[in-house]
């Protein structure tokens, strides 16, 4: 939010500067009410009780976020190869955005979008581990769509040369040449991978996992995205961990997933394993488990 806070307040100046078509209303309730997310969520983190969530601030989870540097520039050979032509064609593409955006059909919210591609992927190289590769999604898909309506000038160009081999009609061939080679590839292996790859096999199975467990079980998870869809799919209370030396003592079951970088403490053996989903139970947990299961007639 903050990041596109700054792309409001660019085109804001802009259209202050020169068009003027922006009304000061439209300025201060997207203000107001970004103001009053920040501040309620402020709000609600510091009156929550951080010994029922064990859960650090947001500002001192995304402080790496905030410090400037230049990791990002020294990256192995074979990735920057890897996106050479990819950011290539983006930055083509939105350079041939910039005047229809701001020039020929001036639209405040489609600058405000053509921005936000820049002001992420500056945010991306020089505040971040780098390693998120998730906060490029909206800089790409931006630039992607601005691809579309320069490919479509290429064809244009390549249509009005009637035959004609000039210096223009080369660059609009290489750049759709480079367009399909850049794109095609990806999307068809993208898409084959979507078809034959189940993703979510392993939380379908915790879920049936999780539905069959006694209602009175505490439950904790050092994964914070299994806790809103468990709650979502199940109705099961699901604490969030990032000190996990608290579960053999609060909790019955702890579901740890191996895409976390911190592994648990040996509470016990694995009781059981719904692909990177480790479930984890203390021995008194599973020795009052047995003791249910011989009591039953």
């Amino acid at each position: 939010m903050l990041v596109c806070a700054f792309a409001f307040v660019g085109v804001w100046l802009y259209d202050r500067a020169t068009f003027r078509r922006i009304p000061h209303r439209a300025v201060l309730v997207p203000a107001l009410a970004l103001a009053l997310v920040m501040v309620a969520w402020q709000a609600y983190e510091a009156l929550s009780s951080p010994a029922a969530t064990d859960r650090p601030s947001t500002l001192l989870y995304y402080r790496h976020s905030l410090i400037f540097g230049w990791e990002a520039l020294v990256q192995p050979r074979d990735r920057w190869l890897d996106w050479f032509l990819p950011v290539l064609l983006a930055v083509f593409a939105l350079s041939h955005g910039v005047p229809r955006v701001f020039r020929e059909r001036y639209d405040p919210p489609l600058a405000v979008l053509f921005l936000i591609a820049p002001l992420f992927a500056f945010w991306w190289l020089f505040f971040t581990p780098h390693h998120i590769y998730r906060y490029l999604w909206y800089s790409g898909v931006i630039a992607a769509m601005f691809t579309g309506p320069f490919a479509l000038a290429c064809f244009r160009v390549i249509a009005r040369s009637r035959h004609a081999v000039r210096p223009r009609v080369l660059a609009a061939a290489a750049a759709v040449a480079l367009i399909f080679f850049a794109y095609a590839p990806r999307l068809v292996e993208k898409g084959w991978y979507v078809l034959s790859n189940d993703q979510a096999a392993p939380d379908r199975a915790l879920a049936g996992y999780v539905e069959k467990l006694p209602r009175h079980t505490r439950i904790a998870t050092t994964y914070w995205p299994a806790e809103r869809w468990i709650n979502f799919t199940s109705q099961r209370e699901v604490h969030v961990l990032f000190n996990p030396d608290a579960a053999a003592a609060s909790h019955d079951v702890l579901i740890h997933s191996e895409r976390v970088q911190s592994l648990p403490p040996p509470i016990s053996a694995p009781a059981q394993r719904f692909g990177h989903y480790v479930i984890y139970r203390p021995a008194r947990y599973q020795a009052a488990e047995r003791f249910e299961e011989a009591a039953r007639p």
